[in-house]
């Protein structure tokens, strides 16, 4: 069992195994938060970036890693505009409610275009655009 939230930070992480049996992740009841194992991202999600590490860029942020205390850094999940907190020592993640569901969709639908890129964030004007297009999809819709 993992320590407390990064988000509440007074509930305490409840382990549970996914409906596919395919990986065990910690959840929040309260806030519906998820902290996902090194590489659990991976396994959940087929279309997953490969080497998920935390750029140069992150921003260090308040939040503590329920492994292991350090700080998370946050950042944007690769051609999804949903930010995402990770562990520097454990690589763990932290997904706010809602952000699972963001990055898998918005990745199948990359992939089935054939833009899909597994080699971190786009960059440049091409990054640019797909950062605005990200963020006015988001503003649009009502509920994450």
């Amino acid at each position: 069992m993992l320590g407390r939230c990064p988000n509440c930070k007074t509930r305490t992480l409840l382990e549970r195994t996914t409906k596919d049996g395919r990986a065990t992740v910690d959840l929040c009841k309260a806030c519906r938060g998820v902290w996902l194992d090194k590489n659990d991202l991976g396994t959940l999600i087929d279309v997953a970036v490969p080497e998920l590490g935390i750029p140069g860029d992150a921003e260090q942020v308040r939040r503590p890693c329920p492994r292991c205390h350090e700080a998370l850094h946050r950042f944007d999940y690769p051609q999804t505009g949903t930010t995402i907190e990770m562990c520097e020592k454990c690589h763990g993640v932290w997904l706010d409610a809602g952000e699972y569901s963001q990055i898998k969709s918005v990745r199948e639908t990359l992939e089935a275009a054939g833009k899909l890129h597994n080699d971190g964030p786009v960059a440049g004007i091409k990054g640019t655009l797909i950062s605005f297009v990200n963020s006015a999809i988001e503003a649009l819709r009502p509920f994450g």
